[in-house]
């Protein structure tokens, strides 16, 4: 599992890079579930436990796999600190940002539904690495 982790996230960054420099991508905002991408690709799995592991997501995004935002079926790849999202696999999020090659998507603005409204997080200080 740790060599797929570690394939996806050197595509993702590879492509980010890429595309951080050259994209002219839409705002957009998009309202979804947390999920831990590496797991929801390979496994189908959109809660924090699986695999027989409890907090099995918040263990994979705090290790480098990349945090998604799952709307339906569609899952958006969130180019920012996977950690910063740890604690959150399985809740709700509204994110804007700009979505670049199609489904990466770049946060500016995160909203989480807590008590049935959304509330505004900071993102602000949170670097890339």
């Amino acid at each position: 599992m740790k060599k797929y982790i570690w394939g996806l996230l050197t595509v993702v960054f590879f492509i980010s890079m890429r595309t951080l420099v050259y994209a002219k991508g839409a705002q957009v905002t998009v309202r979804g579930k947390l999920v831990d991408a590496a797991c929801y690709l390979k496994f189908g799995y959109t809660n924090n436990n699986h695999m027989g592991t409890m907090a099995c997501g918040t263990r994979c995004l705090v290790q480098g796999s990349p945090a998604g935002l799952l709307k339906g079926h569609h899952i958006y790849i969130l180019i920012f600190p996977a950690r910063f999202f740890s604690n959150d696999i399985g809740k709700t999020f509204q994110i804007s940002g700009k979505i670049i090659q199609g489904d990466l998507l770049i946060p500016h603005i995160v909203k989480i539904l807590e008590n049935g409204k959304m509330q505004k997080v900071s993102i602000a200080g949170v670097t890339m690495m």
